[in-house]
């Protein structure tokens, strides 16, 4: 059996798990081995309790790591190896191979899934879990019927998933990073009943009160993922891949859905246009978009907007926003866009019903019997329905195209001759150029210089070169006396030269 491409080698959780505890041993080294001042100035009592709460730390974080990846395929054991694992809770499943999932080395470290692990999957963060996803859940239930189809875009370690479909929604969650496939797939389908232990901020060193707050150790996952499922049947499908790849119109996994709840996912890609266009294409008419989590943005983000300017972008899209909860932290909002072949129904679109009843009057209407006097006029006012809905339709389009042949008619296009604008002028009246204020006329389809004489203004060149005309006529005319003068002898002729710079 082909192995599953999302999940992590062995090899690799290993190499990560190393990574992550390189990090913790650099951030505490000196804490460890210390100098002579600072050992003098810590005390080993100090050392001592710090030393040993590491260690402590270290070896239950390797515990879980170890677990998840036992629990991986051994390559090594050849083909006929089971590499798919019993998953009772949530089905993992690749809808295409040609939709690339992130490398082991981009999102998500060891440390960021410690952090979500106490933040989803503790008793110690119920409170958040509380006042994050339990707004976002009321308000959907609000919006939108149980049954309903509901995306989850970015689920991460699916505590938010697996809670709306506990609600009895039909649940769709999508994420992209191996790493936390790896540990969703672990945590939700084959984590021990009783959990066990961590220390997810042992490699926090900042802003700590106490050695309780950096070494907090919980039990994980509590609650256990099979106390939201209620019987043996999965509950969430997770599909692994790139959000977009996947769900672009065209990609393995376009379709409409009832709902998209987004939880801590919208600051994550670098191209929002692309995230949101991809985003409003899987809703409807009526399809609802909840949002859960602040924007703190990635260095590689193009537009980094703030909460105002994404409710601007998607109010022009159609969506009517308002806010779930006593903070900003969730925020609901629900398309209200009118247009041809969506679900909404706009002022001329005829009931739902109408279609099947005028059919069957038309087939009642072919049967001999009294109710055909009274069907006659009903049919009648059905057919002018009709011709009046198509012929505003038809008159629209007329409209469009004697629109269009007005202007034709009426305008044409040229360049201004003073400052190059292009523009559109009338052929019958005079009009000024917008840019630089000159009066234009339209002859022969080309824009000239407008004076109420009907004659241009000469420029210099013209004036010098028609004063030069002028001079030559009076030189010819005083060489060529008339005959009929009567007069003799010659005349004194001027010369005038003119040269033209």
């Amino acid at each position: 059996m082909a192995s599953e491409s999302w999940r992590m080698s062995r090899t690799e959780l290993r190499d990560i798990l190393n990574k992550y505890e390189r990090a913790v041993e650099d951030d505490g080294y000196y804490l460890l081995q210390p100098s002579k001042a600072e050992r003098a100035l810590l005390g080993e009592d100090l050392l001592r309790r710090r030393a040993q709460a590491m260690k402590k730390a270290r070896d239950q974080n390797r515990c879980f790591v170890e677990a998840v990846i036992a629990d991986l395929p051994d390559l090594c054991e050849g083909p006929d190896a089971v590499l798919v694992p019993p998953r009772p809770v949530a089905q993992f499943r690749s809808l295409h191979d040609g939709v690339s999932t992130l490398p082991a080395s981009s999102y998500g470290s060891l440390a960021s899934v410690f952090l979500h692990l106490f933040r989803d999957w503790s008793e110690k963060c119920q409170h958040v879990v509380t006042s994050t996803y339990a707004p976002a859940i009321a308000e959907l239930a609000r919006l939108v019927p149980k049954g309903g189809q509901v995306l989850v875009p970015g689920a991460g370690l699916g505590r938010l998933a697996l809670q709306l479909a506990a609600e009895g929604y039909k649940v769709e969650a999508n994420d992209a990073s191996r790493l936390f496939l790896t540990f969703a797939d672990y945590l939700l389908n084959r984590a021990p009943k009783d959990g066990m232990p961590l220390s997810p901020l042992a490699h926090v060193f900042s802003e700590n009160w106490s050695y309780d707050q950096q070494y907090t150790e919980v039990t994980v996952p509590k609650p256990h993922p099979e106390s939201f499922a209620g019987s043996d049947v999965a509950t969430v499908e997770l599909f692994p891949g790139d959000f977009v790849k996947t769900y672009e119109a065209g990609g393995p996994g376009y379709r409409r859905f009832d709902a998209l709840v987004t939880s801590f996912f919208l600051d994550t890609p670098a191209d929002v246009e692309q995230l949101f266009r991809v985003m409003d294409a899987l809703l409807g008419e009526g399809g609802v978009w909840i949002n859960i989590g602040p924007l703190n943005w990635r260095k590689e983000a193009r537009l980094k907007l703030t909460w105002e300017e994404i409710v601007a972008v998607w109010e022009r899209k159609g969506l009517r926003p308002y806010r779930c909860g006593p903070r900003a932290s969730c925020t609901a909002g629900q398309i209200t866009r009118r247009s041809f072949g969506g679900r909404g129904r706009g002022p001329m679109a005829e009931p739902e019903w109408l279609g099947t009843a005028f059919f069957g009057i038309i087939l009642l209407s072919f049967i001999p019997g009294p109710w055909q006097i009274i069907l006659s006029p009903i049919i009648s006012l059905i057919n002018l329905f009709y011709m009046f809905k198509f012929g505003i339709f038809f008159l629209g389009i007329a409209a469009v195209f004697g629109m269009q042949w007005y202007l034709d008619s009426t305008t044409c296009e040229g360049m201004c001759p003073n400052c190059g604008t292009p523009q559109r002028g009338s052929k019958s009246e005079p009009f000024g150029c917008p840019v630089c204020g000159e009066a234009l006329e339209v002859k022969d389809d080309t824009f000239v210089r407008y004076l109420k004489s009907g004659k241009a203004e000469s420029t210099p060149y013209e004036a010098v070169r028609d004063f030069a005309k002028q001079a030559v006529e009076r030189q010819a005319s005083t060489a060529n006396p008339s005959t009929s003068s009567g007069m003799a002898g010659k005349k004194k002729i001027e010369v005038v030269d003119v040269e033209v710079l």
